[in-house]
């Protein structure tokens, strides 16, 4: 992926995208900074203004991307004076301001600008013409390579003035896939979308899944185990809701060889086509087009849905996802283990003798419920400095009561530690006080 392409020789001119144009001034702005430096590439001023005709107000910057969020110079005119091979060299940014009720698209009139250009231009006159191709090439070859996305984590967060400036980094919660109670099934594929990543130059060719599953399964937890192991070796984007449209988002990725794009909560992103609005529509008919063939071998695809129904039938139908994975609820022989993997604590758990797991078996309770009732069993310990059996016992069907009371009957005997338990259920616990 190219971020300039080569036009006239000795004077270029070309419309970036402006997601190109901020990755660019960024690469430029750290080499003036001496955050990068070459022997035979300088970047000696760099000068913004919020319009080609006023004063230069002429700046120091601070690093602009930090350990969380990603800032860009977004002034309307930005140059910088360079030294490349010795010659003198001004390369100038351009963003074009129009007026919002002029503009045609509701989303680039909500972004407040709609295009901008980059001018490169030898600085002074002289005699023998230099071609700017070899500049152009440099640049090429460092820009995305030096760029403090590589190899990162991007979350979306919101529509700022661009789609580079609405990214900020994170980092996964530490899960692993040893750490998580599927099918051993399941747990191949995950190895084989992580291993197709790491060897993409081997493989040459992208997978695309989608994880479908009721709240609680899991679903999260997966893509975490994956963006774990693939930490620091590529760049993965994170999408859970955007108003930029799909195909900038796929664009943005493309320069990221290989990239991993994840749609958490995917059916909320791409809504069924006759309760879609315009912009949903158009997003959806992108995300289509990229399915059947204009996305790029180099980029990857996860996707998560509560209710693979939900998600338009033609973006769920087999040859445009490579597998949909149903994820189900946590197997009640795998409780006590997911409860071992949340607390060390002998108090906690001592609690769940046989009688509770067959009974929170009987209950159907996810894997979700159970790690937030050991959640609260901490910091209620933490708090008030011990907790008693009795008291996990009120806490358990309190909790119980407020997550399940429309899916259960309601009786003086609480939680139902009184029923009949399941005694075809084998637990992973024999003790019982």
């Amino acid at each position: 992926m190219l971020i300039l392409k080569k036009g006239h020789e000795y004077n270029h001119e070309q419309y970036l995208d402006i997601t190109s144009d901020d990755i660019l001034k960024e690469f430029l702005r750290r080499v003036y900074v001496r955050k990068i430096e070459y022997d035979n590439f300088k970047v000696h001023s760099l000068e913004t203004s919020d319009s080609p005709i006023s004063d230069f107000t002429c700046h120091r910057f601070d690093d602009l991307v930090t350990d969380t969020n990603i800032r860009i110079l977004n002034n309307a005119y930005t140059v910088f004076n360079v030294t490349f091979n010795e010659q003198d060299i001004v390369i100038i940014f351009l963003k074009f301001f129009t007026r919002t009720n002029d503009h045609p698209s509701e989303f680039l009139a909500r972004r407040g600008y709609c295009e901008g250009d980059i001018m490169i231009q030898i600085k002074e006159k002289i005699k023998k013409l230099i071609s700017l191709y070899p500049l152009i090439d440099f640049l090429n070859a460092e820009v995305l390579k030096n760029s403090l996305l590589n190899n990162r984590i991007l979350q979306y967060n919101k529509n700022y003035n661009g789609l580079l400036a609405s990214f900020s980094f994170m980092n996964p919660a530490p899960t692993s896939k040893d750490n998580i109670f599927v099918p051993i099934l399941i747990k191949e594929q995950l190895s084989r979308f992580v291993d197709s990543i790491l060897r993409f130059r081997d493989y040459n060719t992208s997978l695309r899944f989608l994880f479908n599953g009721e709240p609680g399964t899991g679903k999260t937890q997966l893509v975490n185990s994956i963006l774990n192991e693939i930490n620091s070796k590529i760049t993965s984007v994170v999408i859970r809701e955007t108003d930029f449209p799909i195909k900038e988002i796929f664009e943005f990725a493309e320069m990221f060889q290989p990239c991993l794009v994840i749609f958490d909560d995917l059916d909320l992103i791409l809504k069924e086509r006759d309760n879609s609005s315009t912009t949903e529509k158009s997003n959806l008919s992108t995300f289509l087009q990229y399915l059947d063939g204009l996305l790029p071998k180099s980029i990857f695809v996860l996707a998560t849905t509560n209710d693979k129904t939900l998600v338009d039938k033609a973006a769920s139908r087999p040859g445009r996802f490579d597998l949909i994975i149903d994820v189900g609820e946590i197997e009640p022989q795998n409780y006590f283990d997911l409860i071992q993997r949340e607390s060390e604590d002998n108090d906690i758990l001592d609690f769940f003798t046989e009688k509770v797991l067959l009974n929170l078996a009987d209950k159907k309770v996810t894997g979700a419920f159970l790690v937030n009732l050991i959640k609260q069993f901490k910091n209620i310990k933490l708090s008030s400095g011990n907790i008693t059996k009795a008291k996990m016992k009120e806490y358990l069907d309190f909790s119980f009561r407020g997550f399940y009371k429309t899916n259960v009957q309601q009786s003086s005997t609480g939680f139902g530690f009184a029923s009949k338990p399941n005694s075809e259920i084998i637990l992973n616990k024999n003790a019982e006080i």
